[in-house]
């Protein structure tokens, strides 16, 4: 009961955050709503540890990254900052409340010296066309 009004008192909510220092420290928009109370923390490095791991893992300088469900963007900016000024990240979000979010993010995070991060606000299917999206009541991240 005590998490389902917390879960509902996070809807439209919009919190700045903090990439950790190895991932150029600067700021990036979250929502609870979108991935879960676990956005509250101001660490969201234990957020979503998988997420900055794999950043770490992959991504090298002058890299184009596609983030395709990108969700809030943990890893589409840590990858942007990993891929730096040459690099370039295409983060794919189907959910435009989510696509909207990643625009904040690019907008607090202007300045930083980065690589470009391009949002694009559709899903990829097998077929073409339009479809209804389904977005979740709980952690818009498992909308279908």
């Amino acid at each position: 009961m005590l998490r389902t009004i917390a879960e509902h008192l996070s809807r439209g909510r919009r919190l700045k955050r903090r990439l950790p220092k190895e991932m150029g420290d600067f700021p990036l928009m979250v929502s609870p709503e979108a991935g879960g109370l676990k956005y509250w923390r101001k660490d969201i490095t234990k957020a979503d540890p998988i997420l900055f791991g794999l950043a770490r893992e992959v991504v090298r300088p002058g890299f184009v990254v596609w983030d395709v469900g990108a969700n809030q963007g943990i890893f589409s900016f840590c990858a942007a900052w990993l891929a730096g000024p040459k690099g370039l990240v295409v983060a794919v979000e189907p959910d435009t409340g989510l696509a909207d979010l990643l625009n904040n993010s690019c907008a607090v995070s202007a300045r930083i010296p980065r690589a470009t991060v391009t949002i694009v606000p559709l899903a990829v299917s097998d077929s073409i066309g339009q479809r209804q999206f389904h977005i979740a009541k709980r952690a818009r991240a498992s909308s279908t």
